[in-house]
């Protein structure tokens, strides 16, 4: 159909249904939608979501039953059951080996012709393509025989051959694509072209034109004795039985015609051609046209979108299993490997990792895509920000200075501001970084490289006079990063004033957004930009008192800022007096005091008494000790010197009184010279206790060479300061037996030997097996040596989280060198993200139950995680339970670990709510196998602080996975109504029970509460009005549930939702419009996107780009279904918003409105002309990148990403 057809149409069709009233369903390719959607404006639209790996398992136990069961009518039902469950096994790890099944397997129609091929004993390949190979060839053989057997026909005629007919069809397919390309064609013509490419003597077989046209007819016949492969689409029309093997046989054909370079070069940016143009390198043979082949799809040109269309595509081909010469593959694999790195758009670098990782089966660049993943995945170093921050001191290197760059870009806060600082520290060895870091602060296309590069500018380059305009460019961001860190630049130029103050006092807020690694800045921009400003004073003091605010932050502005005030110094003194822990949290609290209020005599009476209560800790009283150096406190800290900790009062005596002090230093000799557990309790204080670098080298040596040393980290650490003289071998050999044990000393063997080959030795070793512990003492003195400089890059910068966890994920299917791939997943120890390492154990698991490899081995694997915890118990026990369920160790559950069995185990770790999805997943999954102990946590909740609300919200959400949890999770539910008040529930009851009386029950329970949770009355709301819409008897329960006028605002948020037409809403509109009063934004927008005008919402959205920047996923959650459900309705609406995008220009209207009217599916081809336009103008050199509030997105991002989502 062309286009102007459809249009005309669809003219006819909304004129039909306006006067007719009917209800009407329309269906069609996402090509032709998106070519019409502008014209359907205020018509609901849905896609049909691709089958879960549950109903495909479903569909295929269905099958598979049923063909054994035709098979064998004598099979019991048990035996057909368990033979199903075997076939169903097999087929499903087969797909899940090959993305290329897995993807056609979602498709039901592509599903069941897979079955079909494996019934049919053919060995599923991984590559579809092969699969539409045996598709077509079992459409033109094996299924007319079938389908003539069926009918009692006699044999066809032996015409055309199997060979014939495909290539006929082959040309029908390449004429569909080119000039039909929504997949229907006039049956009359597709006869005459399959009879004109017959009667072709070139290229086709040299019928008769008589033959030729009556064999066309037939071949096209779409009657039930044909092949298959072409289907009616309308009495008059036909097209082929799946669109996939349209492009397939398209393929073919394009494979074979003389100006197929042409072709490819022509249509290599289109992205309906890409399954096309795959296709025909697949049928590509030799060499020298595969090189060519990939030459002109390498050819330059094309915008920015198409450019990455196409990186994917050659992706594809040399990663895939595709001819494509080794040298190429490697080349374009090493672009695309580099492109992963260095992307900024997160749906592009996904796409390629997906591609890059099908290298894994490929000889030409397995060994390319290994090197890379051992630098990727998994995440190696526990401490990367020490690693990369002495990188700082190292020497100036390419390889080192590209890494820091990349480091701008990490999504891990506390990397991206360690790279920062290492590069202002390189800075001062090459200043052309200046010119990198400033480029990267405008240009970047990443909200985190541009703070990051801003950071390191303010740090490196403070007083430079070309950062002054970035300073105030990024002072007007949305992003409230962003702002504090140049807000911290404008305070060393001495440029803040008072319009800034209200914000950074905010910034003290735990709701300010401000990142955990960024609150730092904030002290330091109250203290440098506005020092000994009462104000600053004031709001701090009252801030050690308010609720929801860090009262670290203004401890330490206090500290910093005020520490003559005696206004603070009484604060401060209060705090010691009178709290049982003072300063709890601000563990460096102590030192500051020391540092900044020595002598102070306010403080000195304080410490004077909580010293007579005695409840300091040791830590606390070294430092508090020294700050009035009473005598008393010296009595107190002789006292300690008998404690197990007495190293923190005799390094305090030493430092405040010395050893000239004729009570103290006996004392402190005593300890010296005394038994050597004792001596070596305080070893790194013998140098300062001795006097005599000689007299107590040896001591310290005696000490380290003690076998039963229990602190030899003290006792490098005073060998440190008295040398090692000519003792040094003997003293290294001492210290390296210590190496494994803890409280080693390691750092200080590092300061003392950085030279040694044996401790450099050592230290390569370290980083091999991944004792990450280490990496920043030999980031930090081991540095000069280039083999650990290299080592250290290679660990230092894995991707970011969510590609970790797709790469553990990929991994689970039988790809790579097993070895190789083992080695990765069990190298998981110092993982941080929780949902990465769980996945490793079930990749783990999964290949070694595939692999058919013994599986005592990864049990007991999995049985050391658990009892080591080297980070945290709780995650190694749901990484070892996950790899147990997944291996169905069943056994190994009953085993004890930690005073309790594993099954145990599994209620407690459901408890809060991070418990990682994948876990839960697997609970609900293999939930026949730990039911007898999870079920009754649930019904009664378990000893353990097991919190059961927490266990069940969790559980909710995967419960539906598993018909025996969902199934006890209703019991739980129907039975208890306290346990409703959950969104993750409510959902759970709107997948399994939509429209039912529980669920209508519930979601008014949820009403009816006092003070709900803003996402459960949200999800309520919607819930009522998704199931029960229109329902009057739900409406007048809603109306009379409160009695108030206008109805409370929970439960006028269900009204909106499922009743927009009630007067009800209009009445609420006009008391809320006369009375001003505030509102949520959830009612606030489906209120006024029912009644505004697009004028007011305009000012309204406006307006929310700058108050939700903070938080601006919540108000995504509030404000876009209401907005999208106006613009499908008001086509003046999205007229205003496509007129303020162009005439504007603010970013965050750019960030939002383009994919807000893609949302709504009224995005018109004049606007996407101009995203397309803008992605251009932003994608050039030297052009600064903004950044805005994406509401869709839920987030501040480029804007660039932004548009490049909208089209």
């Amino acid at each position: 159909m062309r286009s102007d057809y459809g249009e005309l149409a669809l003219d006819r069709l909304r004129v039909f249904v306006q006067q007719r009233g009917v209800p009407v369903l329309l269906s069609s390719r996402p090509d032709g939608y998106k070519l019409f959607k502008a014209k359907l404006s205020g018509w609901a639209d849905g896609h049909i979501a691709d089958l879960s790996e549950l109903q495909q398992r479903r569909l295929a136990t269905t099958w598979f039953a049923h063909q054994l069961r035709n098979a064998n009518e004598d099979l019991a039902d048990e035996v057909v059951s368990q033979r199903t469950m075997a076939e169903v096994e097999t087929f499903f790890e087969d797909l899940h080996d090959s993305p290329d099944l897995a993807q056609l397997a979602a498709v039901p129609l592509l599903l069941c012709l897979l079955i079909a091929l494996r019934r049919a004993e053919v060995a599923l390949p991984r590559s579809r393509f092969r699969v539409y190979e045996e598709v077509v060839k079992h459409l033109l053989e094996a299924h007319p025989r079938r389908r003539r057997r069926a009918a009692a026909m006699a044999d066809d005629d032996n015409t055309l051959s199997s060979t014939d007919m495909r290539q006929a069809f082959e040309r029908l397919a390449y004429e569909m694509h080119c000039a039909y390309p929504e997949g229907m064609i006039p049956i009359e013509t597709a006869s005459e072209v399959v009879a004109a490419y017959l009667q072709d003597g070139e290229v086709g077989v040299g019928l008769e034109r008589i033959e030729a046209r009556r064999v066309g007819a037939r071949l096209v016949d779409v009657g039930e004795t044909n092949t298959g492969l072409l289907v009616g689409r309308s009495p008059r029309e036909a097209g082929f039985f799946h669109r996939s093997l349209q492009e397939f046989l398209a393929a073919g054909y394009l494979s074979r015609i003389n100006d197929q370079l042409e072709v490819v070069q022509t249509r290599r940016l289109d992205p309906q051609w890409r399954e096309v143009l795959l296709g025909a390198l697949h049928f590509t043979r030799r060499t020298q046209d595969a090189r060519e082949f990939i030459n002109r799809l390498r050819a330059p040109g094309g915008t920015v979108a198409q450019r990455q269309h196409l990186a994917q595509l050659l992706a594809e081909a040399a990663f895939g299993e595709f001819p494509v010469p080794p040298a190429v593959a490697q080349e374009i694999a090493r672009d695309t490997l580099t492109a992963i790195e260095h992307e900024t758009w997160a749906p592009q670098r996904e796409r390629l990792l997906s591609h890059s990782l099908d290298g894994l089966q490929s000889a030409k660049v397995r060994d390319l895509v290994h090197e890379r993943l051992r630098r990727w995945f998994p995440e190696r170093l526990r401490h990367p920000a020490a690693v990369l921050e002495a990188m700082g001191t190292w020497p100036i290197e390419d390889e080192t200075v590209s890494l820091l760059l990349r480091g701008l870009h990490a999504e891990d806060a506390s990397r991206r501001i360690s790279a920062a600082k290492a590069l202002a520290a390189l800075g001062c060895q090459q200043p052309t970084l200046f010119n990198e870091l400033a480029r990267v602060a405008m240009q970047a296309q990443s909200l985190d490289a541009q703070a990051g590069a801003v950071y390191a500018l303010v740090r490196g380059w403070p007083e430079a006079l070309d950062l002054s305009e970035m300073l105030d460019y990024h002072a007007t961001s949305p992003d409230p990063d962003q702002r504090l860190i140049a807000y911290a630049g404008l305070a060393k130029q001495g440029r803040l004033g008072d319009e800034q103050l209200e914000e950074v006092l905010h910034f003290r807020s735990y709701r300010s957004e401000i990142s955990y690694f960024l609150r730092h800045l904030v002290v330091e921009v109250l203290v440098q930009g506005w020092p000994g400003d009462l104000r600053v004073r004031d709001a701090c003091l009252s801030g050690l008192s308010q609720a929801g605010m860090d009262k670290d932050l203004n401890w330490q502005v206090l500290f910093q800022g005020f520490a003559s005030d005696l206004r603070v110094q009484d604060a401060v003194s209060e705090e010691i007096r009178e709290k049982e822990s003072p300063f709890l949290s601000l563990h460096d609290a102590w030192p500051q005091l020391l540092r900044r209020f020595r002598d102070v005599p306010a403080l000195v009476r304080a410490i004077e008494v909580r010293l007579k209560r005695g409840d300091l800790t040791d830590h606390d009283l070294h430092f508090a000790s020294l700050i009035g150096q009473t005598a008393f406190s010296k009595t107190k800290l002789l006292e300690n010197l008998n404690d197990d900790y007495r190293h923190w009062p005799a390094e305090a005596l030493l430092e405040g009184w010395g050893m000239d002090d004729p009570e103290i230093a006996p004392r402190l000799l005593e300890l010296a010279t005394g038994p050597d557990d004792v001596a070596a309790s305080i070893a790194f204080l013998i140098p300062d206790i001795l006097r005599d670098p000689a007299t107590a080298r040896q001591r310290l040596i005696a000490l380290l060479r003690d076998p039963k040393c229990a602190r030899p980290d003290f006792v490098l650490n005073g060998l440190y300061k008295v040398g090692v003289g000519e003792d040094g071998q003997s003293i290294l050999d001492a210290a390296l037996i210590y190496l494994d044990r803890s409280s080693n000393g390691a750092d200080y063997v590092f300061r003392l030997f950085p030279q040694e080959t044996r401790v450099l030795r050592y230290a390569e070793q370290l980083l091999e097996k991944g004792a990450g512990w280490a990496a920043g003492a030999i980031a930090h003195y081991l540095g000069h040596e280039e083999s650990i400089r290299r080592a250290l890059r290679d660990q230092s910068m894995p991707l970011d989280p969510g590609l970790r966890f797709a790469i553990a994920s990929k991994l689970r299917q039988r790809l790579g060198d097993p070895e190789e791939v083992l080695s990765l997943l069990e190298a998981h120890h110092e993982e941080s993200d929780v949902e990465t390492r769980v996945q490793c154990s079930i990749s783990l698991a999964h290949r070694a139950r595939t692999e058919g490899r013994q599986l005592a081995p990864t049990i007991e694997y999995f049985m050391q995680e658990m009892h080591a915890h080297r980070v945290s118990l709780r995650v190694a026990m749901r990484t070892g339970i996950a790899g147990l369920l997944t291996l169905r160790a069943i056994d190994a559950l009953t085993v004890e670990v930690h005073g309790r069995r594993i099954l145990d185990w599994i209620p407690l770790l459901l408890d809060n709510y991070e418990t990682p999805g994948n876990f839960v997943a697997t609970v609900a999954r293999h939930w026949e196998d730990v039911r007898d102990v999870v079920r009754p946590a649930l019904t009664e909740g378990r000893e353990g602080g097991f919190a059961r609300e927490v266990g069940l919200e969790a559980l909710a959400a995967y419960a539906d996975g598993s018909s025996l949890a969902g199934q006890d999770l209703l019991e739980v539910i129907e039975r208890d109504r306290t346990i409703r008040h959950s969104p993750a529930v409510l959902r759970f009851l709107g997948r399994v029970l939509p429209g039912s009386g529980l669920l209508l029950e519930a979601c008014l329970d949820v009403l009816r509460e006092e003070n709900p949770r803003r996402d459960t009355s949200l999800a309520a709301a919607q819930l009522l009005g998704k199931y029960f819409g229109g329902n009057i008897s739900v409406l007048e329960r809603l109306t009379t549930a409160t009695g108030s006028v206008p109805p409370q605002e929970d439960v006028l948020m269900a009204i909106v939702e499922g009743w927009p037409e009630s007067p009800v809403v209009k009445e609420a509109y006009d008391w809320y419009t006369l009375n001003r009063e505030s509102l949520s934004y959830s009612l606030y927008f489906r209120l006024a996107g029912l009644h505004s005008t697009p004028e007011q919402l305009i000012t309204a959205l406006n307006a929310t780009f700058k108050s939700c920047a903070a938080a601006p996923a919540i108000a995504s959650q509030s404000i876009v279904p209401p907005l999208v459900r106006r613009l499908r309705q008001d086509p003046a609406f999205g007229t205003a918003l496509a007129t303020w995008l162009t005439t504007d220009r603010n970013p965050s209207a750019i960030a939002t409105i383009p994919r807000l009217l893609a949302r709504a599916g009224v995005l018109s081809d004049e606007l996407r002309e101009w995203c397309a336009t803008e992605i251009e103008r932003l994608s050039g050199e030297n052009t600064t990148a903004p950044i805005g509030t994406d509401l869709i997105a839920g987030r501040v991002r480029p804007v660039l990403h932004s548009l490049l989502d909208a089209i």
